[in-house]
């Protein structure tokens, strides 16, 4: 009778061992790893740059699969979801974008994520209220993977920045006051012949690629401080400013710049043109301020978005 008894007990313990594993790794969950690259014809570099707290939309889709969408969180290094995806014999496409509140539909390769930038323009004009890009959302989408329930239901997602940034050095030349105080900087502002400058639109979530909303572009994009900023003493390299702005593949010709500093309203001669403004690339243009003008360095620093100011509470890397 004892050894009937101890038998039971060992044999509950081994289920309840089963039952707990289950409950612990669901082979037909989807684990996702994520983390931000930068999407560039120059480098894909994919590192673990979300704070915690961060939160992504993955979906999947394919034969058998009804599409489902879910948002997964960053508590520390673990991403976990609001509702888990199940996965079957059959392969899944994981598609993803952030931020995880923005609306996609249909969920689909060629599902399109609304994206909008200094808000609607007015009277062709676009403003974006800062010179750090605070306030303005890093959209990203994620490279498409594939996922089953035979041992491949783990993916590492990297997220690439569907936006272009724009950034400025803006140092004083050996004439301008060196004061304390001088130098402030009250807007920014680029204007094109032309309304050439897309400030809203969709990209899809399979590619990146970006489609301007009919009739969203603007012929200025203007950025005004929240804070006072100052421009750099002479021969200093540090980015004074930047921001985020639409893609577009137009020629950038014919593009115009001022600056208001110190009350001064400046244009500047020998604005370098570009072929474009290319997501996931940063562009960094140099300005030389005398007490009478504003130099444009000719040479254009392109690179792959690989530094700058955090964005919504994402470090861009």
């Amino acid at each position: 009778m004892k050894k009937v008894y101890l038998f039971a007990v060992m044999a509950s313990l081994v289920l309840a061992g089963c039952s707990n594993n289950d409950e612990v790794k669901n082979p037909n969950e989807l684990s996702v790893v994520a983390g931000i690259g930068s999407s560039s014809t120059r480098a894909l570099v994919t590192n673990a740059s979300f704070p915690s707290g961060s939160a992504i939309a993955v979906f999947v889709t394919g034969t058998g699969y009804t599409p489902a969408l879910t948002t997964y969180t960053l508590s520390g290094t673990t991403w976990t979801p609001v509702a888990p995806i199940y996965l079957t014999g059959n392969q899944a496409s994981v598609y993803g974008y952030y931020p995880a509140t923005a609306a996609c539909t249909p969920l689909s390769s060629t599902g399109t994520v609304t994206a909008t930038l200094f808000g609607a323009p007015t009277a062709g004009t676009s403003t974006e209220a800062s010179f750090t890009g605070a306030g303005q959302t890093d959209y990203m989408w994620a490279t498409p993977k594939t996922a089953d329930n035979n041992g491949n239901n783990t993916v590492t997602m990297t997220y690439n920045h569907a936006l272009t940034r724009i950034a400025f050095v803006i140092i004083k030349d050996a004439n301008y006051p060196t004061a304390a105080g001088s130098g402030a900087i009250t807007s920014i502002k680029m204007t094109a012949a032309t309304a050439i400058l897309p400030t809203a639109g969709t990209f899809k979530v399979s590619d990146g690629t970006f489609v301007a909303t009919t009739g969203s572009n603007a012929s200025t994009l203007q950025f005004t401080p929240t804070a006072t900023t100052y421009i750099n003493a002479s021969g200093a390299t540090t980015e004074t400013a930047c921001g985020l702005v639409a893609p577009t593949t137009t020629a950038l010709t014919g593009i115009g710049l001022t600056m208001t500093i110190d009350g001064k309203t400046m244009t500047a001669t020998g604005f370098p043109a570009a072929p474009a403004w290319l997501s996931g690339n940063s562009y960094t243009y140099t300005v030389t301020v005398s007490p009478t003008a504003l130099i444009v360095s000719s040479t254009v620093t392109v690179a792959a978005w690989t530094a700058g100011t955090p964005v919504t509470g994402i470090t861009a890397q």
